[in-house]
Protein backbone atom coordinates (compact mmCIF):
# COMPACT_ATOMS: atom_id res chain seq x y z
CA UNK A 1 0.00 0.00 0.00
CA UNK A 2 1.44 3.37 -1.03
CA UNK A 3 1.73 6.34 1.31
CA UNK A 4 -1.08 8.03 -0.65
CA UNK A 5 -3.41 5.10 -0.01
CA UNK A 6 -2.48 5.03 3.68
CA UNK A 7 -2.90 8.79 3.96
CA UNK A 8 -6.38 8.92 2.54
CA UNK A 9 -7.61 5.65 1.03
CA UNK A 10 -11.26 6.77 0.80
CA UNK A 11 -13.78 8.84 2.67
CA UNK A 12 -14.36 7.59 6.16
CA UNK A 13 -17.86 6.83 7.37
CA UNK A 14 -17.58 9.90 9.63
CA UNK A 15 -16.67 12.14 6.67
CA UNK A 16 -19.63 10.83 4.69
CA UNK A 17 -21.96 11.33 7.65
CA UNK A 18 -20.77 14.88 8.26
CA UNK A 19 -21.11 15.64 4.54
CA UNK A 20 -24.73 14.43 4.63
CA UNK A 21 -25.42 16.47 7.78
CA UNK A 22 -23.95 19.63 6.23
CA UNK A 23 -25.89 18.95 3.04
CA UNK A 24 -29.17 18.74 4.95
CA UNK A 25 -28.24 22.05 6.62
CA UNK A 26 -27.69 23.65 3.20
CA UNK A 27 -23.96 24.15 3.82
CA UNK A 28 -22.47 22.21 0.93
CA UNK A 29 -22.67 24.75 -1.89
CA UNK A 30 -19.25 24.71 -3.54
CA UNK A 31 -18.06 21.86 -1.32
CA UNK A 32 -15.73 19.22 -2.76
CA UNK A 33 -15.02 16.01 -0.88
CA UNK A 34 -11.44 14.68 -0.90
CA UNK A 35 -10.05 17.85 -2.50
CA UNK A 36 -6.39 17.60 -3.51
CA UNK A 37 -4.22 20.66 -2.87
CA UNK A 38 -0.54 21.10 -3.75
CA UNK A 39 1.38 22.31 -0.69
CA UNK A 40 4.84 21.96 -2.22
CA UNK A 41 5.68 25.67 -2.19
CA UNK A 42 4.22 26.25 1.28
CA UNK A 43 6.10 23.52 3.14
CA UNK A 44 9.76 24.08 4.00
CA UNK A 45 11.93 21.44 2.33
CA UNK A 46 13.58 20.60 5.65
CA UNK A 47 10.21 19.70 7.21
CA UNK A 48 9.08 17.57 4.31
CA UNK A 49 12.28 15.89 3.17
CA UNK A 50 11.46 12.64 4.99
CA UNK A 51 7.70 12.84 4.60
CA UNK A 52 5.17 12.40 1.84
CA UNK A 53 7.01 13.81 -1.15
CA UNK A 54 6.79 12.31 -4.58
CA UNK A 55 8.38 13.71 -7.73
CA UNK A 56 9.21 16.92 -5.88
CA UNK A 57 5.59 17.59 -4.91
CA UNK A 58 3.72 17.44 -1.66
CA UNK A 59 0.01 16.99 -2.23
CA UNK A 60 -2.53 16.70 0.52
CA UNK A 61 -6.18 15.69 0.38
CA UNK A 62 -8.56 17.90 2.34
CA UNK A 63 -11.50 15.89 3.67
CA UNK A 64 -14.14 18.52 2.88
CA UNK A 65 -13.14 21.70 1.05
CA UNK A 66 -14.82 24.84 -0.18
CA UNK A 67 -12.09 25.91 -2.66
CA UNK A 68 -13.80 29.12 -3.77
CA UNK A 69 -13.89 30.21 -0.12
CA UNK A 70 -10.50 28.69 0.80
CA UNK A 71 -12.10 26.73 3.65
CA UNK A 72 -10.65 23.33 4.60
CA UNK A 73 -12.41 20.98 7.02
CA UNK A 74 -10.47 18.04 8.42
CA UNK A 75 -12.47 15.24 10.07
CA UNK A 76 -10.00 13.63 12.47
CA UNK A 77 -10.71 10.37 14.22
CA UNK A 78 -8.65 9.91 17.36
CA UNK A 79 -7.56 6.42 16.28
CA UNK A 80 -5.43 7.91 13.48
CA UNK A 81 -4.69 11.46 14.59
CA UNK A 82 -2.24 10.89 17.41
CA UNK A 83 1.52 10.78 17.91
CA UNK A 84 3.52 11.56 14.76
CA UNK A 85 0.33 12.18 12.79
CA UNK A 86 -0.27 15.27 14.96
CA UNK A 87 3.12 16.60 13.79
CA UNK A 88 2.06 16.05 10.18
CA UNK A 89 -1.30 17.73 10.86
CA UNK A 90 0.54 20.81 12.15
CA UNK A 91 2.75 20.97 9.05
CA UNK A 92 -0.31 20.70 6.80
CA UNK A 93 -2.25 23.31 8.80
CA UNK A 94 0.67 25.76 8.61
CA UNK A 95 1.10 25.16 4.87
CA UNK A 96 -2.60 25.65 4.15
CA UNK A 97 -2.60 28.88 6.18
CA UNK A 98 0.43 30.10 4.24
CA UNK A 99 -1.59 29.59 1.05
CA UNK A 100 -4.51 31.58 2.49
CA UNK A 101 -6.75 28.68 3.50
CA UNK A 102 -8.87 28.83 6.65
CA UNK A 103 -8.58 25.35 8.12
CA UNK A 104 -10.66 23.70 10.80
CA UNK A 105 -10.15 20.33 12.43
CA UNK A 106 -13.02 18.50 14.08
CA UNK A 107 -12.10 15.52 16.20
CA UNK A 108 -14.23 12.56 17.12
CA UNK A 109 -13.97 9.21 18.80
CA UNK A 110 -15.23 6.34 16.64
CA UNK A 111 -17.95 5.56 16.21
CA UNK A 112 -19.20 9.10 15.62
CA UNK A 113 -21.97 9.67 18.15
CA UNK A 114 -25.19 11.58 17.47
CA UNK A 115 -24.19 14.08 20.14
CA UNK A 116 -20.80 14.74 18.51
CA UNK A 117 -22.45 14.95 15.08
CA UNK A 118 -24.68 17.71 16.39
CA UNK A 119 -21.73 19.54 17.93
CA UNK A 120 -19.78 19.30 14.68
CA UNK A 121 -22.75 20.58 12.65
CA UNK A 122 -23.03 23.58 14.93
CA UNK A 123 -19.26 24.27 14.96
CA UNK A 124 -18.94 24.00 11.18
CA UNK A 125 -22.06 26.06 10.56
CA UNK A 126 -20.67 28.90 12.67
CA UNK A 127 -17.21 28.59 11.11
CA UNK A 128 -18.65 28.78 7.58
CA UNK A 129 -20.35 32.07 8.46
CA UNK A 130 -16.96 33.73 8.95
Amino acid sequence: MSWKERMHPKNSRAEDTIFMDLSSDGLTEGLISSYKVDLTDAVPQCEMSYRAREKGKFEFIIDLAWPSRLKALHVDGDMVHKGQQLDMDKIVDDALAKLGWDGKRVRYHAPLSKKRRGEIREEVGEWLKT
